[in-house]
């Protein structure tokens, strides 16, 4: 594109014209801009990050033909073509996915150009490691259900209380009552994380069977005690405004008995509903309330026999109402302490135990390994507990080696700690309070404590035989030898291992 009229260097603002538009040749020099970004953005491996906000603006063209491009520093990490935009006009975002079972930190740059001039603003990305935890929470024995009194009785009163088994539905004629039920659980800890929950799934058991008509699962708001209310009671035939439906007809006349298992989009409702109960953390500890009601009264009997958890069992066929989730929370690498460097003597047995910490809620099993072993060395893959007996060739000598612990996480962290084992020599054995008494012949030996004592004995001084060992010995030891009949016989001391 010519214009029409060039201009001078000096710093007085001359007129330019492109296709018949007048522009100010001083912004021709102004670049587009894009906002302060935020100071960085943490997520966890295997994940996206949320929808990045930012405004992008420029002084010379319509911000609809503003192109945004992004790249990091650590392209393995995160790829260039791992980048979403998204949004029109001044508001833009960004959604970024690192590599699968990458961690790390890259600066992440964002570009706005206008085709001839850019602007860039940076933040830090951080993908820590993933724990994913797969458990079970089992309903609590404040289950029960809750009626509407019929009757000369008006009113709600909590029932089937502490017993195995509630009703649910309709009963008696008009005015009849209606019964809902209530299943209990406790929101376990995993510290403060937004949305651990990533799959879910309530199950529970019908006893009986009768022409129940369509029941839903709603999810109460949490609460800090266990016990049901009776203002927890719904029945309407409209969705219950204070509580979160989580599925609609989980119970049918057509429902069979036995466990019935919250559909695929009930599971995705429930995820929901226990990450706002959740509440990044908030809400551990506390309890939640499922709730299983009819949606509207009927005359007549028609009710399902439910379990509670008072009347619940694990085996042979699993009664319990329970709901079976999997948790993907940020895992930290342990930490170690430092071990100091030993010295020992060849046949000592050196034993110490490693300790390691770190700050996962819950906290995941370590592994301990070894790196650079020497001969004999080993340290207990669960417990950390190191073990090294080493032999007198290994005598004198200096041995680096380090301890790993490990824990899972997606990737695996680590922690290391290096230290050395001088290896001395023992001393050389030797040989006091030597007697003959009555065909007896004696001595004591005497050297370091722990390595092993054998005793030889020759005739000849060619040939010699092991006649007596003390495994990881104290010295002074005392040895005795019937020698009648013998001429001469000569005595050693092997040290070992």
């Amino acid at each position: 594109m010519n214009p029409v009229r060039t201009r001078s260097r000096s710093k007085a603002l001359s007129p330019l014209v492109f296709q018949g538009h007048w522009l100010c040749a001083g912004d021709a020099d102004t670049p587009s801009v894009i906002s302060n970004l935020t100071t960085n953005v943490t997520v966890l491996a295997n994940a996206s990050t949320p929808a990045i906000s930012f405004t992008v603006s420029s002084p010379k063209v319509p911000v609809d033909s503003l192109a945004v491009t992004g790249f990091a520093s650590g392209t393995n990490l995160m790829p260039n073509t791992n980048f979403v935009f998204s949004g029109n006009s001044t508001n833009r975002t960004v959604t970024l996915t690192p590599t699968a079972n990458l961690t790390g930190t890259a600066t992440v740059s964002l570009v706005v150009t206008d085709g001839t001039l850019a602007s860039t603003n940076t933040f830090q990305l951080n993908v820590t490691s993933i724990n994913i935890l797969t458990n079970t929470l089992f309903s609590d024995l404040a289950d029960c259900t809750i009626v509407t009194n019929a009757g000369n009785v008006p009113g709600i009163t909590l029932d089937a209380v502490n017993v195995t088994t509630g009703t649910l539905g309709d009963g008696g004629s008009a005015p009849d009552s209606d019964r809902c039920a209530v299943y209990v659980f406790q929101l376990p800890n995993y510290g403060a994380v937004a949305n651990p929950f990533t799959t879910a799934a309530f199950s529970f058991d019908v006893v009986s069977t009768s022409t129940v008509h369509n029941c839903d699962l709603y999810g109460l708001l949490n609460r800090a005690a266990s016990t049901v209310l009776t203002n927890d009671y719904f029945g309407c035939a409209t969705p219950d405004p204070n509580a979160t439906q989580i599925q609609a007809t989980i119970l049918t006349c057509a429902t069979p008995a036995g466990t019935v298992t919250s559909s695929a989009a009930g599971n995705s409702a429930l995820v929901n509903y226990l990450n706002a109960q959740y509440n990044g953390g908030a809400g551990a500890g506390r309890w939640v309330f499922l709730r299983i009601s009819t949606d509207t009264p009927r005359s007549g009997i028609n009710r399902d026999t439910l379990t509670m958890a008072d009347g619940a069992v694990t085996t042979p066929t699993n009664t319990w109402p329970q709901i079976n989730y999997t948790v993907t929370v940020p895992n930290y690498p342990p930490v170690l302490p430092p071990i100091s460097d030993r010295t020992i003597i060849a046949g000592q047995t050196l034993i110490f135990t490693n300790t390691a910490t770190e700050s996962d809620v819950p906290p995941p099993p370590f592994t301990f390994s070894l790196l650079n072993v020497p001969d004999g060395a080993s340290v207990d893959p669960n417990l950390g507990v190191f073990t090294w007996r080493p032999t007198i060739d290994q005598s004198p000598n200096s041995y680096p080696m380090s301890v790993v612990v490990t824990e899972p996480g997606l990737p695996p962290l680590s922690a290391t700690q290096n230290f050395t084992v001088t290896v001395n020599q023992p001393v050389n054995p030797g040989f006091t309070n030597v007697s003959l008494s009555h065909g007896q012949f004696k001595f004591t030996v005497t050297g370091n404590a722990g390595p092993d004592y054998t005793i030889l004995v020759s005739s000849n001084l060619t040939t010699w035989l092991p006649v007596w060992t003390n495994n990881a010995a104290t010295p002074p030891l005392q040895y005795s030898d019937a020698i009648s009949n013998v001429t001469r016989r000569f005595y050693q001391v092997l040290l070992g291992p």
